[in-house]
């Protein structure tokens, strides 16, 4: 821990999980801001549920109070957050919170304002996924349930500040508050370390003449199952094209079951899960980053695309929505026409460049982790009381 004296304030993060040991990522984007946040606050992270025990050890420059929740439900699920909420109080009368910060506005964020209300001290809340979305047909979106829609709409209500890592999560939550509230809301993109991810350096030899990479989660979110279709249009064009999927899942199966059907067979490879340290290679390699989400809150993978200077192009969700037109090519979800087309031109020496150039300016100049800190610092000081912002003894 960094001596008192540096010490501006103390913060504490409620998150759903956090890496178990040095060598566990957990949430990417999350490792690379705490380790950011903490040389500028003494940060202490409450994890709900993962790691699966209960524990308190120092990692990434945080104090880490593990509950080790795992996947309680109903009573022992009120349990966990009434528990949660204890420990913050505990550690609060150890030495006063400053500011509260619950990452994710269901479970998280109700325990970051509900404990913030006990202490009197203010609650941000971040909207970091899906919890404000609702797709029955997918089965995705924390709203399908009662009890999170009340958790969320709990956390959004008493929080000081909310924050979205787009535009499209920020308008989710501005249609749950009265008109009156809905300044408290703004933009605030979670930021990648640079030092990861670089436009120079090694470069993977993958196959194809115009090599189009995915990286992410097979599950029915992410819908590869339209870019796999998309592909099948541009090879009507492109002989040489050939899809790199990066990531695992339990949609493995039914989408090498499309791809052969598709006659995909010899220009798809499926590469599996990849250490993060790894994903650089991939990015130098494409020519160009495809999303098909039918919904992201932010979209990490086109933070670490840009700044490794591949061209992104996908459906208009998360950052991939924000970057466009100029930094990114968006198209309609599930429009597999439009994605085809648009692969085709960002692989056009005139196009792919122009929007690779573009977006890698944007990212080096505001999204990086040390940029997500300083906004963080700069909001926990703003709500924070001026006792708590200089810190307390």
């Amino acid at each position: 821990m960094a001596p008192r004296s540096l010490i501006a304030m103390k913060v504490g993060l409620i998150v759903p999980g956090f890496s178990s040991d040095a060598a566990d990522w957990g949430v990417p984007v999350l490792v690379d801001v705490i380790r950011e946040l903490s040389q500028r606050v003494e940060l202490h992270v409450f994890a709900l549920r993962y790691p699966h025990r209960h524990d308190q050890y120092r990692l990434h420059g945080a104090e880490v109070h593990a509950l080790g929740g795992g996947t309680l439900r109903g009573f022992r699920r009120a349990a966990l957050l009434a528990a949660a909420c204890a420990g913050v109080i505990r550690e609060h009368r150890r030495r006063p919170f400053a500011a509260l910060h619950g990452l994710w506005a269901d479970e998280p964020g109700f325990v970051a304002v509900a404990a913030g209300r006990f202490l009197r001290i203010p609650a941000i809340v971040s909207v970091m996924g899906g919890e404000l979305v609702s797709m029955p047909n997918i089965g995705y979106g924390g709203h399908l349930a009662w009890s999170n829609r009340v958790l969320s709409a709990v956390a959004l209500h008493g929080a000081a500040c909310v924050t979205a890592g787009s535009t499209q999560p920020a308008e989710l939550a501005r249609c749950t508050l009265r008109p009156s509230r809905r300044s408290r809301i703004g933009r605030l993109v979670w930021g990648i370390d640079p030092r990861l991810f670089e436009i120079r350096g090694k470069s993977l030899d993958l196959a194809g003449e115009v090599r189009v990479l995915h990286v992410g989660s097979l599950v029915p979110i992410k819908d590869q199952v339209t870019l796999l279709r998309a592909i099948a249009r541009v090879k009507e064009s492109e002989a040489g094209v050939h899809l790199h999927i990066v990531g695992d899942g339990p949609l493995r199966p039914q989408l090498s079951d499309q791809a052969r059907t598709l006659g995909l067979t010899t220009c798809v490879t499926f590469h599996g899960h990849v250490d993060r340290r790894g994903l650089a290679a991939y990015y130098r390699a494409a020519h160009v980053l495809a999303v098909t989400s039918r919904y992201e809150a932010q979209l990490v993978v086109a933070l670490e695309a840009a700044v490794c200077g591949t061209p992104i192009v996908g459906t208009a969700v998360g950052l991939v929505a924000d970057l466009a037109p100029q930094a990114a090519t968006a198209v309609p979800v599930g429009d597999d026409g439009c994605l085809a087309e648009a692969i085709r031109d960002a692989v056009r020496a005139d196009t792919g460049p122009a929007l690779a150039t573009a977006a890698r300016r944007i990212v080096v100049s505001d999204y990086l982790a040390a940029h997500t800190a300083d906004g963080l610092l700069s909001i926990y000081r703003h709500a924070a009381t001026p006792e708590m912002a200089h810190g307390s003894d």
